[in-house]
């Protein structure tokens, strides 16, 4: 587990349903995707949502038995981007609260001939016929090779390049929507997408051709200029699913202060400035609400202590809204989950020794225990501070790493450059990480294995060091 677990953040519950009719009843904030998918070689029908602010993925599966029907019923209080997959056929498309739709199909090697012959009952359907029609307008490929020829031109070329695809896929808009009469809402809600889509692939570009194409090529005068068509005060704009994302590098472009390199508390606390200066600035209504709650959840995870005063600050600007209400629910939880070691737990050792996680707890009155990964900025950070205290407090404090990477090369390389950092032993059976939440985990534990502090401080925390001091104090 390199990540958060998704199905602790997931705000969709799912329901079961019975095959009881087509036409299914659903509630304002309930989707129900069901159908009935013939061929006699498929194995799963898959759903993969995926959240408008906290960009987690939710998937469900469904596996047949004697029988072929299926049916997702699941809450959703925004629309969201839903993915259908089928065996190797996908189908992308968004999925609206109060949705129920009814899909018959056969399985096909091909995918497009899959998605051409779904068919589409029950209610806001036409919704789903528009995917299709999208999905095999040969207009789509047109538009992307557009979009990828663009990269490789000089900026004026490019902004052209972009402009042409954004006039293309209007065009194709309105050639997919033709004659199904959809609401104005669904047609407000897919054309914001679409221009904020455009208008993010201006605003990445220079980004993306300095650190990913090598491009050292000056930026032009006034090439963000287009950015005057935005109105940031148009509060249907939360509608698009990019907001966030667009919103975020528009503030990051004009950036006019310095923004730390190493990775760290000091560098989210400069982005955390730039965005909140930005957000004052262009932002209001719930825009601002959402902007300001996303990219707090965004930078203050790392740090609980940070998260729930950052959370308390939106709440004083009067915000009142399911997000901040679902964060409060994630700071409680991961504050109330408790880290526990049993007598079997079994740890391994780089040469593959396996390891009795309690009795090695047992040869230290403390345990300063980390959960770790490879790869993990915050880990990384966290070791590059960890030596002064392994030299400072190491015989009475063990400090005791468990990695869930696996052993080898990679490894070595990666803690060779910390030099003392304690003790390191392999969670390969999982016993340990299927409790992580969150890395780089901390917890203090007692030599009996008892957990002493969850969530204790980190090494690259400067409160670490009086914490421990403290500690020995009292002991002694």
């Amino acid at each position: 587990m390199k990540k958060l677990i998704i199905s602790f953040f997931v705000i969709l519950n799912f329901l079961s349903c019975e095959q009881t009719t087509r036409y299914l009843p659903v509630g304002d904030d309930e989707v129900v995707i069901s159908g009935n998918i013939k061929g006699s070689f498929w194995r799963e029908v898959k759903i993969r949502t995926v959240q408008d602010v906290s960009s987690q993925y939710q998937q469900f599966e469904f596996k047949p038995d004697s029988t072929e029907y299926f049916c997702f019923r699941f809450k959703k209080s925004t629309p969201s981007e839903l993915w259908l997959s089928v065996g190797p056929n996908r189908f992308k498309v968004w999925v609206y609260p109060g949705d129920s739709v009814y899909l018959t199909a056969q399985i096909k090697s091909d995918n497009d001939d899959f998605i051409r012959q779904i068919h589409f009952e029950g209610k806001r359907a036409n919704r789903y016929r528009y995917f299709q029609n999208k999905a095999l307008n040969p207009l789509s490929s047109e538009i992307e090779l557009i979009q990828f020829q663009a990269r490789d031109q000089p900026y004026e070329d490019f902004l052209k390049l972009m402009d042409s695809a954004y006039n293309l896929e209007l065009h194709q808009f309105d050639q997919d929507t033709n004659g199904l009469g959809l609401s104005a809402d669904f047609v407000h809600y897919e054309l914001n997408h679409l221009r904020y889509q455009y208008l993010r692939g201006k605003i990445s570009e220079p980004v993306n051709r300095k650190y990913l194409r090598f491009d050292t090529t000056e930026l032009p005068v006034g090439y963000y200029t287009f950015l005057d068509m935005v109105d940031y005060k148009d509060s249907s704009f939360q509608n698009s699913h990019l907001l966030y994302d667009f919103l975020k590098v528009a503030a990051e472009s004009n950036i006019d202060e310095y923004i730390p390199e190493q990775v760290g508390v000091p560098r989210l606390d400069a982005f955390l400035r730039v965005l909140f200066k930005f957000s004052e600035t262009n932002l209001t209504g719930r825009v601002k609400e959402i902007f300001e709650t996303k990219f707090i959840d965004n930078y203050a995870k790392c740090d609980l202590d940070s998260f729930d005063s950052l959370r308390y600050l939106l709440a004083s600007k009067g915000y009142d809204n399911k997000i901040l209400d679902y964060y409060a629910y994630l700071s409680d939880s991961l504050r109330s989950l408790e880290f526990t070691i049993d007598k079997n737990t079994v740890v391994y050792s780089r040469a593959g020794d396996a390891i009795n996680l309690s009795e090695q707890i047992s040869k230290f009155p403390y345990t300063y225990l980390n959960m770790w990964f490879v790869g993990c900025r915050g880990c990384a950070l966290d070791f590059e501070h960890q030596e002064y205290f392994v030299k400072k407090y190491g015989k009475d404090i063990q400090f005791l790493n468990i990695c869930t990477s696996s052993p080898g090369e990679r490894f070595d390389r990666y803690i060779d450059k910390y030099g003392e950092t304690g003790t390191h032993y392999f969670d390969i059976d999982n016993q340990l990480s299927d409790q992580i939440f969150a890395y780089p985990y901390q917890g203090l534990f007692d030599s009996s294995a008892n957990l002493i502090m969850n969530n204790v401080h980190r090494p690259s925390d400067s409160n670490l060091d009086e914490f421990l001091e403290k500690l020995l104090i009292k002991r002694i």
